[in-house]
């Protein structure tokens, strides 16, 4: 994770990129963002994180907690929803979890159910416009943590039809 914040430290500072504005460690629902100003609202593999509040060691059965319950998505999607300009897009890219493991998979694999994503999508006002499949793996074990080996493919693993 440090890796991750100093490279975009790095990124960013000295105003290097003037349309890039930085909003770290602040809740979704409180960040300072005006009205209708987001033509794009972009997560990748992280969605499930919303949710995301202890983490089991594998190998050693340790339980870590992160924050006593899950974000508030609902504000959270309403913050996102408000901020969006009317023909805004929010484009969503996570792992997905096999159909009604409810919220238990965002802490066990670190997965989402893509039925609770539309769902909670619709509930807070967005339209689905498209669901993609090109990064889908047909051989994932969606039961298996995304950090696992086997779960981590090449881009030649997938059969990408054109």
């Amino acid at each position: 994770m440090a890796l991750r914040r100093e490279g975009i430290t790095e990124r960013t500072k000295a105003n290097r990129l003037s349309n890039v504005t930085r909003l770290d460690k602040i809740d979704i629902a409180d960040m300072d963002i005006p009205a209708k100003s987001i033509d794009i609202a972009f997560t990748a593999l992280n969605y499930h994180d919303l949710f995301f509040t202890y983490n089991i060691d594998e190998k050693t059965g340790e339980r870590t907690e992160f924050r006593e319950q899950a974000v508030d998505h609902k504000a959270a999607l309403a913050k996102i929803k408000a901020s969006m300009k009317d023909d805004g897009v929010f484009i969503i890219i996570d792992h997905e979890a096999i159909r009604g493991s409810g919220y238990d998979a965002p802490n066990s694999v670190h997965r989402i159910d893509s039925n609770i994503v539309r769902y909670q999508m619709a509930e807070a006002g967005f339209k689905l416009v498209e669901e993609a499949f090109y990064l889908r793996n047909p051989n994932d074990n969606k039961s298996i943590n995304v950090f696992e080996k086997e779960t981590r493919v090449r881009l030649t693993d997938l059969s990408i039809n054109s």
